[in-house]
């Protein structure tokens, strides 16, 4: 169990990484469905990974003063729709995670990880995804 949670640990961009082409195939596939899976999933990655990286950067103060900025700018987009009026709040909170969803990766993974870390588990991670999709 400790090698597994050791592998993940250290491999978290490379396993989120080849896990979004899955997903977009069960999303498909569940596309009539109010709530999926693969939704749902995504939403735990959206918030587990910065949670993660909360805890085990070194850079915990700039880490949170981005999250904040990017907070900062969600609030003044729902703001901002109040304003001018929301045809679908939901549907435009929903589209904002989906949009969130890469930015907090991304940024959560360059404090997470040092650069040649990042490199290397990207190179691995478009080695299995490229031909996923290709498939």
């Amino acid at each position: 169990m400790k090698k597994i949670l050791n592998f993940v640990k250290s491999n978290l961009i490379l396993i989120t990484l080849i896990l979004q082409p899955f997903l977009d195939i069960l999303a498909y596939a569940q596309n009539r469905l109010r709530l999926s899976f693969a939704g749902v999933f995504r939403l735990a990655i959206t918030v587990a990974i910065p949670l993660y990286t909360l805890f085990f950067t070194k850079k915990r103060k700039k880490f949170i003063l981005t999250m904040c900025i990017i907070g900062a700018f969600s609030c003044l987009h729902v703001l901002n729709g109040f304003r001018v009026g929301y045809t679908n709040m939901v549907a435009d909170v929903k589209y904002l995670l989906l949009v969130l969803h890469a930015v907090l990766l991304a940024f959560s993974f360059m404090f997470l990880y040092e650069k040649e870390e990042l490199e290397k588990q990207i190179q691995n991670a478009l080695k299995i995804v490229i031909p996923s999709i290709a498939i």
